[in-house]
């Protein structure tokens, strides 16, 4: 078995996996297994859009193989692998998606969860709501950053 804070726990992947998103790390074993067992998984091939910058966002995603690129117009910003996560911006903030995300070259799986578990596990969790709005600022500040416009 899996060994974790909380002792061994059985080896499930999707809870392994979301026990090493910083962003949980100050959730307790059952309330990651709760959330474990609100993920849908889901598979995307090269290419294929996973979250549209403008739309309204309604998921928060965990890539659990393979790779993300996240573009902003035609600029990359980013490349997420395993453990890396996105659509927190849009969750927190409201309002529309400020990136492209896409799956990379190769088969890219994603455990996505729907707004209201995500909010549910938020209210739960001061500590994670406070990590999650400062990893907000930073992607934010990063993505300023990035943009071209904003350069003289």
């Amino acid at each position: 078995p899996l060994i974790s804070r909380g002792g061994p726990v059985e080896q499930d992947p999707k809870v392994a996996l979301l026990m090493g998103v910083p962003l949980f790390q100050s959730l307790d074993l059952s309330q990651v297994q709760r959330l474990a067992d609100l993920t849908s998984e889901v598979q995307a091939a090269d290419g294929d859009v996973l979250m549209r910058q403008g739309e309204t966002g309604h998921e928060f995603f965990v890539v659990a193989s393979g790779n993300v690129v996240v573009q902003r117009d035609d600029q990359r910003l980013a490349r997420l692998g395993p453990g890396e996560f996105f659509g927190e911006i849009e969750l927190l903030r409201g309002g529309k998606s400020i990136a492209n995300v896409r799956a990379g070259s190769e088969p890219v799986e994603v455990l996505m969860i729907p707004r209201a578990d995500f909010s549910r596990v938020m209210d739960e969790s001061p500590i994670t709501v406070e990590a999650v709005s400062k990893i907000v600022q930073k992607r934010l500040e990063e993505h300023r950053m990035a943009d071209p416009r904003k350069k003289r």
